[in-house]
C-alpha cells in the first residue's frame, strides 16, 4: 500500500495518471465484501446467519418496495438543481413508480391469501401471474372490483385525488418503462408529454399515494381479524 509521503512527493501528472490507472478493476477487486458496516439483507433478522437460504419470504416484498421508497427519496432529497442533475429524473421516476406497483400487488397478494376464500392452487396461480401485471390502472381496478369494500375506507373526494394522481403516473409510464428506457417496447419514445418535473412534489405526491394504500392494507388486516374472530365464536358456539 502506498504511503502518505509517497503520494505527497508525487508530480500533478504522476497523480492524474495513477488516478486514472486506479479507476480501473484489479486483479482480486469482489463486489460483494461483508464488513462490519455492510447492509444486511435481512435486515428483519428472520434467518439464521449461516443459513440463508432458508430465509422466510414473509415480509421481504414490503421490504423492496420501502427500499425502493427511500432509495427515490435520498436522490430527490440530494438533488441541488443543477442542469447536469437532471438525469436523476429517470432513476427516481422508476424507483417511485416501482415502489407503487410493489405496494399494489402486496394488497392483492393479502386480499388473495387472507379473504378471497379461493382455494390454495387458485391463490399460488394469481399471484404467479402478478409478476407479469405493471400497469398501473389495471392493478388498482383489479384490486377494488376484487375487494370494493376498499372504496369505503375514504370519502369520494380523496378517493378521487387519489385515483387522479395514480392514473396520471400511469398514463405517462403504463408499463413501468419510462424511467428505465428511452424507448418502449414498440420503440417509441417514453417520456413525450413531458418538458420537466418538480422533484419535490414528485416526491410528496408519490408518498401520498402510498399512505392512501397503506391504510388500505390496515383495512384488511382489520377485516381478516374479524373474520377470524366470527369463525372462532362460531366453531366454539357449534361445540356447546
Amino acid at each position: 500500500m502506498e504511503n502518505i509521503a509517497d503520494q505527497s512527493s508525487e508530480s500533478y501528472d504522476e497523480r492524474i495518471i495513477r488516478e486514472y490507472r486506479d479507476g480501473f478493476p484489479k486483479k482480486g477487486d469482489r463486489l460483494f465484501v461483508e464488513t462490519a458496516s455492510a447492509a444486511y439483507l435481512d435486515p428483519l433478522g428472520t434467518s439464521d446467519p449461516s443459513h440463508p437460504e432458508d430465509r422466510p419470504l414473509f415480509g421481504r416484498r414490503q421490504l423492496y418496495s420501502d427500499g425502493y421508497l427511500l432509495a427515490a427519496d435520498r436522490l430527490v432529497e440530494s438533488y441541488a438543481g443543477m442542469p447536469p442533475e437532471d438525469i436523476l429524473i429517470y432513476p427516481v421516476l422508476y424507483l417511485y413508480r416501482h415502489h407503487l406497483e410493489l405496494e399494489l400487488k402486496l394488497l392483492i397478494t393479502k386480499w388473495l391469501n387472507w379473504l378471497s376464500g379461493f382455494d390454495e392452487a387458485v391463490i399460488r396461480k394469481r399471484v404467479k401471474n402478478l409478476a407479469e401485471k405493471h400497469n398501473l390502472t389495471d392493478l388498482w381496478n383489479s384490486f377494488q372490483n376484487a375487494y370494493p369494500e376498499c372504496n369505503e375506507v375514504f370519502d369520494e373526494r380523496t378517493r378521487h385525488a387519489f385515483q387522479t394522481l395514480l392514473f396520471e403516473l400511469n398514463d405517462h409510464d403504463p408499463e413501468g418503462q419510462s424511467g428505465r428506457y428511452e424507448t418502449d417496447s414498440k420503440g417509441m419514445q417514453t417520456l413525450t408529454k413531458l418538458h420537466s418535473i418538480d422533484l419535490p412534489t414528485l416526491k410528496s405526491r408519490t408518498h401520498k399515494i402510498s399512505q392512501y394504500l397503506s391504510r388500505i392494507d390496515v383495512e384488511i388486516g382489520l377485516e381478516t381479524d374479524r373474520r377470524e374472530e366470527i369463525a372462532y365464536w362460531r366453531r366454539e358456539a357449534s361445540s356447546w
